[in-house]
């Protein structure tokens, strides 16, 4: 018999120490594995919800293209839109995007149905609120994210559909040569729109105010123009916010690249300011004099008053004046309504935003 077995005790021991270590890398590796692989489905629906993410601007382009999203759609309950995108690291999204409606199953739209210039939720006119559901999915690794956003549209601004909108129409004295103009130049592009707009009931032909002339078209606007609430809008979008008239940046604007301008203060605008003509929106806070040979394609709005002096002002587009404020014009001035580019800046400062936004 084998009386000394301390080396029998250090084998078993070791192969012990052996089996724990084994079972501890086995362990080890298990809980590796399972860490790569949640890390794998986190990358991968990481990878799904932002493909998912990325379908919502594309849909929100897209309710912007008239030919895909034509005016004539905005009242039909079964209007839709649907596309998908291969994105770059192998996922793609699919989105439909479809008109919101109530439950007598008409759209549900956010505009101005009875011309006072303030925006309200109604089923005739402005914008449809749009639902838009989209998939992201990867392409080799399966998985699937959805979310579903809701978008209402947001123009910058109200169209006065007019070459000049006042307040009172007898706050207006032409002592030079004014041409107001909402006489289309072609007719097959632009509507005829009255030459003036204004915030007051209907003038009686007998009380119209002399310095008119038989040649000036009144109509009432039904409402305020809201001063307030487009600079507000406007803001968001600027170019420039300042007391100065920034003539760098106002003579660098052109149609397809306009400039929204902010100006608080009275501004005296003239050959030295605008040397060269400039497009987009002029929006004061305060009074304008114009004096010199300027030209402004777009929309002009002043809180204040309007005055023009020597030389001669053109306006292409329209021009707002604050409630209750003078226009006077000594100078020459031609105000002609041009919906061409009032529709391209419409168009240009419209964008549809979230309501609000969920996964499903």
């Amino acid at each position: 018999m084998i009386k000394n077995q301390n080396g029998a005790v250090v084998i078993m021991a070791s192969m012990m120490v052996l089996v724990l270590l084994t079972i501890i890398g086995i362990a080890s590796s298990n809980i590796s594995r399972t860490e790569l692989q949640i890390s794998t489905n986190e990358l991968i629906y990481n990878m799904n919800f932002y493909a998912a993410e990325s379908g919502e601007p594309v849909a929100a382009e897209r309710l912007l293209d008239e030919t895909i999203h034509a005016e004539s759609d905005y009242g039909n309950p079964d209007w839709s839109d649907t596309d998908t995108m291969q994105l770059g690291n192998g996922t793609e999204f699919t989105y439909i995007s479809t008109h919101v409606k109530n439950s007598d199953g008409e759209v549900i739209r956010w505009g101005d149905p009875n011309g006072d210039h303030i925006w309200e939720i109604n089923t005739t006119h402005g914008y449809p609120y749009v639902t838009v559901q989209t998939d992201g999915s990867h392409t080799g690794r399966g998985g699937l994210s959805k979310i579903e956003v809701g978008l209402e549209c947001k123009p910058l601004f109200v169209l006065p559909k007019a070459p000049l909108w006042v307040d009172d129409p007898d706050m207006v004295n032409f002592q030079g040569n004014a041409s107001v103009i909402g006489d289309s130049t072609d007719t097959t592009i632009c509507e005829d729109v009255p030459d003036v707009l204004h915030h007051i009931n209907p003038i009686n032909p007998m009380d119209e105010p002399k310095h008119y002339g038989d040649e000036f078209v009144h109509e009432s606007s039904g409402g305020m123009y809201p001063f307030a609430t487009v600079k507000e809008l406007l803001s968001k979008k600027a170019d420039y916010i300042g007391s100065e008239f920034p003539t760098d940046i106002a003579e660098g604007s052109s149609l397809s690249d306009p400039v929204i301008i902010i100006l608080t203060g009275d501004i005296h605008l003239n050959n030295d300011d605008l040397k060269v003509p400039a497009t987009g929106i002029l929006f004061i806070e305060g009074n304008l004099h114009i004096n010199g040979n300027v030209q402004w394609d777009g929309l002009i709005v002043t809180t204040g008053s309007t005055s023009i002096g020597n030389g001669t002002a053109n306006i292409n587009g329209s021009l707002v004046t604050g409630a209750a404020a003078d226009v006077d014009i000594t100078g020459t001035i031609v105000l002609q309504y041009d919906c061409s580019i009032m529709k391209k800046l419409y168009d240009n400062y419209t964008y549809y935003s979230r309501r609000y936004w969920r996964t499903i």
